[in-house]
């Protein structure tokens, strides 16, 4: 898989805010990593224990998270 020096800190970040959380949005501009920091992310988590969900919306902005 292509690796980038921080996608590992990121993808560290994201699994640190799952396992407080048990979820987490991935919310960025087209074309910024969110797909390899994902797939690297469901690589890491056991499947006993997490269920990934994809979800696509487009009609939602940084506004609606406040």
């Amino acid at each position: 898989m292509w690796r980038h020096p921080g996608l590992d800190e990121l993808v560290d970040d994201l699994e640190a805010t799952i396992s407080a959380r048990f979820s987490a949005a991935v919310i960025a501009p087209s074309g910024t990593g969110k797909t390899a920091l994902l797939r690297r992310l469901v690589e890491r988590l056991p499947d006993t224990r997490y269920r990934v969900a994809d979800i696509k919306v487009t009609a939602v902005s940084n506004r609606d998270f406040y």
